[in-house]
């Protein structure tokens, strides 16, 4: 069995259209069949030997076949992390103070705390909340400046 590798079928597509040429005509090209060029187009997927005919049939690269990787660059890609990885942020923020307002407040119910102790210790955790929440929020509009120009 021939090990099958993803391929540009869309490329594929407009290279053969702008020849002109049909699948079937693609496919004498290539010494194909012509449900071997469909496959190709709608699966994107090929085995290297095909995907060499159909490169030399079209006269081009057989690289050039190959998808894209996508661009680390890419200003579209950058933000749609850089807008998961707030989300996240955020959410580990939440969770984190939830838990350490929990805990304080668990230690005074429990004794473990007096009431002047959880008071500062609230007190500490709501500065610290803050201040946290400015630097995300200055942070996330920083970066979404960045990723506009």
């Amino acid at each position: 069995m021939e090990v099958q590798m993803k391929i540009d079928g869309s490329r594929i597509r407009s290279l053969r259209e702008a020849k002109a040429w049909s699948q079937e005509h693609l496919a004498n090209a290539a010494g194909l069949s012509t449900r071997t060029v469909q496959r190709i187009e709608a699966e994107n997927m090929a085995s290297s030997e095909t995907r060499l005919a159909v490169a030399a049939a079209l006269g081009v690269p057989a690289a050039s076949l190959m998808p894209e990787p996508p661009v680390p660059g890419n200003p579209v890609l950058v933000a749609a992390r850089a807008q998961h990885s707030a989300r996240w942020g955020w959410i580990g923020w939440g969770v984190g103070s939830a838990c350490a307002l929990a805990a304080i407040v668990s230690n005074f119910y429990n004794g473990y705390a007096s009431s002047g102790e959880t008071a500062r210790a609230l007190g500490v955790i709501g500065a610290l909340m803050g201040i946290s929440a400015g630097l995300m929020g200055v942070a996330s509009t920083w970066l979404a400046t960045r990723l506009r120009r």
